[in-house]
């Protein structure tokens, strides 16, 4: 198991930041998306492709207040080239997408 999804899957390496962790209803969607290279919603998406302003009018109550805990973990933990741009983000999920027809 990598080492981004090893906190999601075994509580001995649940990832906490300033006291404060990811809701356990947005694991499955990182989960997906890292290991499965299938797009996480609007709110995730918003965060991998570091745009806080779409992120903060997508997040609902709980992730409003932990978005720090998404950025601190995306800087830790995250596998390089899947978050920082709406084009890391795009590429990252290039094997999921459909090909295109000639």
């Amino acid at each position: 198991m990598t080492d981004y999804t090893a906190h999601f899957t075994d509580t001995s390496h649940a990832f906490v930041f300033n006291g404060d962790s990811i809701p356990d209803y947005m694991v499955p969607g990182l989960v997906r998306y890292f290991v499965n290279y299938i797009d996480p919603g609007s709110f995730l998406r918003a965060v991998l492709s570091n745009d806080l302003l779409e992120a903060c009018k997508c997040a609902d109550e709980n992730n409003l207040t932990r978005i720090h805990v998404y950025a601190a973990y995306l800087y830790q933990l995250a596998p390089i080239g899947s978050y920082g741009s709406p084009e890391a983000v795009r590429a990252w999920l290039a094997p999921s997408l459909p090909e295109a027809e000639d």
